[in-house]
């Protein structure tokens, strides 16, 4: 039988292990080994799509030459703008070492796109074959990425200062919420001025960025809309458009080129037409006489009460030329009779009308004359509105896409081609055929026949 002391050192030395081995547990779960230690601060846990905010991660009693940094990937809607890596001498921020050791700091800095909850890490600083690992650092991005009001969050921007003239150059930018940093940016030629595109330069500041420039070359003056841009590419198959904008645009200077303008399209906005051998030499010849042929018997049609006879002949000599595809000729003589035969017909419908009390008869044809006064009047409409663009012939030659004689040529156009006139600059008409397109022609080979006598000269 042992004895009772022997029992009681026995128990004693239970305890001793049962302590160590809680000690040494303890110990194990600590998550630095040896002298290293880790903290990991972010910048606001909420953050706005385009904004953004850092995340530092320092090692405490670590070397610069021997510590790194894993975390995995970048979550979809946050972008790693930047990082670095800097030695420091810190204390660690546990508050039970207040002496300063050799650090490593490592900063990231972020930037929001996407509103959500997103996740960096877990992290994983390993330094002199000691590893540390913490939990992953969240983020909460609010808000729509493009900013309050998406219809604006795309607009124009005039660079420069003075007056915007027709003719001189201007560089405007497209600008953006940085979220739309890396989209595709279309903006189509527009047809009241030359779109150059140019570097994008700037990334700009006061959270908006430069998302792409051009020169604009704005061809008449008055007020002027900026072109209407669309960035595409964004997530979800989203697509943005510019906000509509307009500016004024005074009328051409004369003389002086100005350091920003097309030299080249000077005389488009001068009384002086184009000069160039292959125009000049345009219209002469048998193709001028029948193009003169074809503008008389036009405007004789255009201003007929009955012109049947005056059709035929016309379509008999576009038969000739080769022309297929033109423009018909609103009967516009037609038009100021037809008004003043409504006037005439509701003006009798009304007194028909105060007299069918006495005169039963009276009645019916008060009701056929407010009909016949309705039918007129929409004859009458109809021919305003058919005959709301001025129309000419033009002289064989090319259809430009710029006004500029060195331009790309769209189309030849052949003798006797009808054109409607959509836009006049200076000594160039802006216009479109039968067909459909639209180009610039020198307003020398351009000959109305809507016109009067009066305007004609």
């Amino acid at each position: 039988m042992e004895k009772p002391g022997n029992e009681k050192s026995r128990g004693r030395y239970a305890g001793l292990l049962r302590a160590g081995a809680a000690l040494l547990l303890a110990l194990s779960s600590v998550p630095s080994l040896g002298a290293l230690s880790v903290s990991v601060d972010s910048g606001p846990v909420e953050a706005r799509p385009g904004s953004n905010f850092t995340l530092t991660v320092t090692a405490y009693g670590a070397e610069l030459a021997d510590t790194s940094l894993v975390y995995g990937s970048v979550p979809e809607g946050l972008t790693l703008v930047g990082s670095r890596k800097e030695a420091a001498r810190l204390a660690p921020k546990d508050g039970q070492t207040l002496t300063a050791l050799a650090s490593v700091v490592f900063t990231l800095t972020l930037r929001a796109n996407v509103p959500g909850t997103w996740e960096l890490g877990p992290f994983e600083i390993r330094s002199g074959g000691e590893t540390y690992r913490a939990a992953a650092a969240s983020f909460i991005v609010r808000g729509d990425p493009y900013g309050d009001d998406p219809d604006a969050a795309v607009a124009w921007a005039v660079e420069g200062s003075g007056t915007i003239r027709a003719g001189r150059a201007r560089t405007i930018a497209l600008t953006g919420p940085a979220a739309l940093l890396g989209a595709t940016v279309s903006c189509p030629a527009p047809e009241n001025a030359i779109l150059e595109p140019l570097p994008a330069g700037d990334l700009g500041t006061g959270g908006r960025v430069i998302l792409a420039r051009y020169r604009w070359t704005p061809l008449e003056s008055g007020e002027q809309g900026l072109p209407r841009a669309v960035v595409s590419g964004l997530p979800g198959g989203r697509s943005l458009a510019s906000a509509e904008a307009s500016v004024r645009v005074s009328g051409a200077a004369p003389g002086g080129n100005g350091e920003a303008s097309y030299p080249e399209l000077d005389s488009a906005f001068t009384p002086v037409a184009p000069d160039s051998s292959a125009e000049t030499a345009a219209g002469t010849g048998a193709g001028a006489e029948a193009v003169a042929r074809l503008v008389g018997l036009r405007a004789s049609e255009y201003r007929s009460f009955f012109p049947a006879a005056i059709r035929a002949q016309r379509l008999a000599l576009e038969g000739e030329m080769g022309l297929e595809d033109t423009l018909p000729v609103p009967p516009a003589a037609w038009k100021f009779p037809a008004v003043f035969g409504a006037a005439i017909f509701l003006a009798l419908a009304f007194l028909f009308s105060l007299l069918a009390s006495r005169i039963r008869l009276l009645s019916g044809m008060a009701l056929a004359l407010g009909i016949g006064a309705f039918s007129l009047a929409f004859f009458a409409v109809s021919l305003y509105i058919r005959d709301s663009r001025p129309a000419g012939v033009a002289d064989g030659g090319p259809l430009y896409n710029v006004p500029d004689p060195g331009s790309r040529t769209l189309e030849t156009l052949p003798d006797g081609t009808s054109l409607l006139e959509l836009r006049v600059a200076g000594g160039w008409v802006y216009g479109e055929s039968a067909g459909g397109a639209r180009g610039w022609i020198p307003a020398s080979r351009f000959h109305l026949y809507t016109a009067t006598e009066t305007e004609s000269e």
